[in-house]
């Protein structure tokens, strides 16, 4: 009897997985959420435009190392099959927002350096008001084994540049008039940006996240 139980256990478990894998994207790399990006290059900005969510009351300086709070979307993986596992990094109103730096790079598996994020997307998975990221990675690639119970996150992120705007007046000679002429000079005033640069200087990422691979 326990036998059969925990046989379909595994069986609805391993259903749940393949419905939650079609939502985003298959190993081919084919997107069937329109609303997740596909990753094509190593770094990646999730929020270009900035984030949506408010600065964290201790967000991280340049050079610091943070341990992020992770959901992952299933807990049975089948690491040979074409199914995608979806990792969120979720907003910590106190320590850490994902979607407020420049570029990131990140690595999800058995030992946080084997599988690269094949597309991503920014909701708000745990319904605390604020947006996460997401991340999807093909199963296959993550280097889990049979049973294991741990994976692990790892990542770098750089620091946003911080500009402020300066106006800049310069006088433009018009040609029109003569050089003896009081109106000779018209200012010409141009906006640019003063930023300091703390790309030079990124932040290190990891956590873990429980699984169960069968």
């Amino acid at each position: 009897m326990k036998k059969h139980l925990a046989v379909l256990l595994i069986a609805i478990m391993a259903v749940s997985v393949l419905s939650t894998a079609g939502v985003v994207a298959g190993a081919s790399g084919s997107t069937v959420n329109p609303t997740a990006t596909p990753i094509s290059a190593p770094t990646f900005n999730p929020a270009p435009e900035g984030s949506p969510n408010p600065l964290p009351t201790n967000a991280p300086g340049p050079g610091a190392a943070v341990k992020v709070k992770l959901q992952v979307s299933q807990l049975v993986v089948l690491p040979q099959s074409k199914q995608v596992i979806l990792v969120t990094i979720l907003y910590d109103k106190k320590n850490f927002d994902p979607l407020m730096y420049g570029t990131e790079s990140f690595a999800f598996g058995l030992k946080g350096t084997e599988a690269s994020p094949v597309a991503y997307y920014t909701t708000d998975v745990n319904r605390d008001g604020y947006k996460d990221l997401t991340l999807v990675f093909n199963a296959k690639d993550t280097g889990l084994k049979f049973l294991s119970t741990k994976a692990k996150l790892t990542g770098s992120i750089t620091f946003p540049s911080v500009c402020s705007y300066d106006r800049l007046c310069v006088n433009k000679l018009d040609s029109k008039t003569s050089l003896n002429s009081k109106s000779q000079l018209k200012p010409v005033c141009l906006s640019h940006p003063i930023c300091e640069m703390y790309q030079a200087m990124p932040i290190s990422v990891t956590g873990t996240a429980s699984v169960l691979a069968l």
